[in-house]
């Protein structure tokens, strides 16, 4: 992380050089306890890394880009800011153990549950934007474009299905920045994430519950469509959009000719 961000740190050499001396091929690999003076080397970089000019104060309408890597049993992500110059600072960072379920998950199951944990945990700086995120798991770009409406997959993708965001592969070897995250020992969540979706049928289309792809356990009775609508306007979250989109500040939502609202899917 420290070697990320050297360019923002004055002197940075002259502040690293006893950690870099524990890289040299000569110390042995059961280093011994460390001495006052590195500890305060340890320190000092740290500390770098929570401060100004490293770390930035989030700002409205600027670029943000989430990074996101999975270990083992471990899941961490670094929220970045573009600046002036297009240079990418972060805004902070944070990573969590997985819990005893979880770390039986396959690695797509993981990195999937990195993204949706990244995204929630970060949802005050991400509500009402499009946002990128960059994951090392290239898998997950056909996951977030597939129509298959089964399985654990599925429910975390319609999880993000309210915000807007572009994912991209970024190669493990430059993914360096969340890859500290997930290796760094956390405990465990004391909460899952809440996988229950709440499922809407409306009477026009009820006739799919009986296919057998509905996997929820209490199945839907169908509502008609004018009955969504009427339940809608008298949303005070409609009438919220409703206010922004004639102020031109809601892109991502709109309403048809039938007065009900509807989200652009990311």
């Amino acid at each position: 992380m420290c070697n990320v961000y050297r360019r923002f740190v004055k002197d940075f050499t002259k502040r690293a050089k006893l950690m870099n001396a524990l890289t040299r091929a000569e110390i042995p690999p059961d280093l011994l306890p460390p001495t006052d003076m590195a500890d305060a080397a340890f320190e000092d970089l740290r500390n770098v890394l929570l401060c100004p000019p490293v770390l930035a104060l989030p700002k409205a309408n600027r670029e943000l880009v989430i990074d996101v890597e999975e270990y083992a049993d471990q899941v961490g992500c670094t929220l970045l800011q573009e600046e002036p110059g297009e240079l990418l600072h972060p805004v902070g960072y944070w990573s969590r153990g997985l819990a005893a379920a979880e770390k039986n998950y396959s690695t797509t199951e993981r990195e999937c549950l990195g993204v949706v944990w990244a995204v929630l945990r970060l949802r005050q700086f991400l509500d009402g934007q499009r946002f990128l995120i960059r994951t090392d798991h290239e898998a997950l770009s056909w996951i977030y474009s597939t129509t298959d409406s089964r399985g654990r997959l599925m429910r975390r993708r319609l999880r993000l299905s309210e915000y807007t965001f572009d994912m991209v592969y970024k190669p493990g070897a430059s993914h360096h920045l969340p890859d500290f995250l997930s290796r760094a020992s956390t405990v465990a969540p004391t909460e899952d994430i809440h996988e229950d979706i709440p499922c809407l049928a409306l009477a026009d289309t009820a006739n799919g519950l009986r296919t057998g792809w509905y996997t929820g356990t209490d199945t839907p009775e169908p509502v008609e469509f004018d009955d969504v609508i009427e339940a809608q306007q008298a949303h005070n979250y409609y009438v919220e959009m409703s206010t922004r989109m004639e102020r031109g500040t809601a892109k991502a939502f709109f309403r048809t000719q039938h007065h009900a609202l509807y989200r652009r899917t990311p």
